[in-house]
């Protein structure tokens, strides 16, 4: 501060001998010079500056503090709030999800029960599937095997009546090339007779009488259950002339052996007669059709063993079998099995030609039917295994 002026309004000196005029000092109101005036209005002006720059400084400092303090408060205050809010979303997403979980814990559980019956119905489907495809696959076996026993069954007739007609033919010729006896010419057509039986009724007891001791060629028993139910007694004669003598003592033979029925296989016939006649209760029959008579002879001892009917019942049976067998009906049966029996030799004639052909080609379509029948199985497992 200039001289002559005090800090704060104090009393001040004022310099002497200079020329006041009509100044006055503006502090104390003393006359002054205009010198003296002007550095006290210079000092004034300095003074107010430094007291106003004092004043801004110190209001900028407490405005500083001020605006600070402010800042604090307004951080704490938006801290306070943000953790309130926090705490609030908190809540809220808490109870959003509690009650969404209340509003979807219905669908959740018939979601749940939706899942266990579809389980217990693919279960199911693939039980009755694996069923199902068990059951197709036994069928094809069946088919398969009744397939090949029937064509088993069809060779086997093809090839004995092209064997009894080929031995006929060669017995024919045999009897004019040659002159042999009785039991020379009989002998093998009762050893064929005996195996034709023997391959027709496999779970019968076919026997044959030994030479030199009295008795029937050939002796049927039926079995049923392991046990004898009845009995067939048959003589084979390949004579060139007819004898009543055949028939008298094939009777005989059937009585001894108490049997149900007797045949005689014969390729002559008494005067009159062809392929079937009853001559002494017993029953004159080509060779081509013995093997069928035994058939319908065996089922009526069956039958009757079955019914257990009494001799009465029994030979009215047979009685009733016999008029059959002699009928014009059972004749026209008989011709029309010959004629399927030609037939089928004919094809067999044929087939022979190229069997080795048709067996490779048949093993060619089981592997083919194989092959299908794997694939068809895999791709279900597949579809079971859950693969597709």
């Amino acid at each position: 501060m200039k001289a002559g002026v005090l800090n704060g309004g104090a009393p001040h000196v004022h310099r002497n001998g200079l020329d006041t005029g009509d100044c006055r000092c503006p502090w104390c109101r003393q006359t002054v010079s205009r010198n003296e005036l002007i550095e006290i209005q210079v000092g004034q002006d300095e003074l107010a500056a430094e007291i106003e720059a004092e004043v801004k400084s110190r209001l900028i400092t407490e405005r500083d503090a001020e605006i600070k303090k402010v800042r604090q408060e307004n951080a704490t205050a938006i801290e306070a709030a943000e953790r309130a809010m926090t705490k609030r979303e908190a809540a809220i997403r808490r109870e959003a999800a509690a009650a969404a979980n209340a509003a979807l814990a219905p669908k959740l559980a018939e979601a749940t029960q939706a899942k266990k019956d579809a389980a217990a119905q693919i279960k199911a489907l693939r039980a009755g599937l694996e069923i199902t495809i068990a059951a197709r696959l036994e069928a094809q076996r069946e088919t398969f095997e009744k397939a090949t026993a029937g064509a088993v069954l069809a060779e086997r007739a093809t090839y004995q009546g092209e064997k009894l007609r080929m031995e006929e033919q060669l017995q024919n010729m045999q009897r004019r090339l040659q002159a042999k006896s009785a039991h020379q010419l009989g002998e093998p057509a009762e050893v064929d007779l005996f195996e034709a039986l023997e391959t027709a009724f496999p779970d019968d007891r076919i026997s044959r009488v030994v030479k030199g001791v009295r008795g029937p060629d050939v002796v049927v028993e039926v079995l049923h259950r392991d046990g004898v139910v009845g009995k067939i007694v048959l003589d084979s004669k390949n004579h060139a002339r007819w004898s009543n003598k055949f028939t008298q003592k094939l009777r005989s033979d059937q009585l001894t052996e108490g049997a149900d029925f007797a045949i005689l296989s014969s390729s002559v016939f008494p005067a009159g007669a062809r392929q079937l006649h009853m001559q002494d209760s017993v029953i004159v029959a080509n060779p081509a059709r013995v093997v069928v008579l035994v058939h319908l002879l065996r089922k009526q001892i069956l039958d009757n063993f079955i019914q257990k009917l009494g001799s009465e019942a029994r030979a009215s049976k047979a009685d009733a079998m016999y008029d059959f067998i002699l009928s014009p009906p059972c004749d026209d049966l008989f011709d029309g099995l010959l004629k399927l029996t030609r037939d089928l030799s004919a094809l067999d004639e044929g087939e022979v030609k190229a069997h080795r052909s048709t067996w490779v080609k048949r093993a060619q379509l089981i592997q083919a039917v194989d092959s299908a029948r794997a694939e068809f199985v895999g791709v279900v497992a597949e579809i079971i295994g859950g693969g597709r």
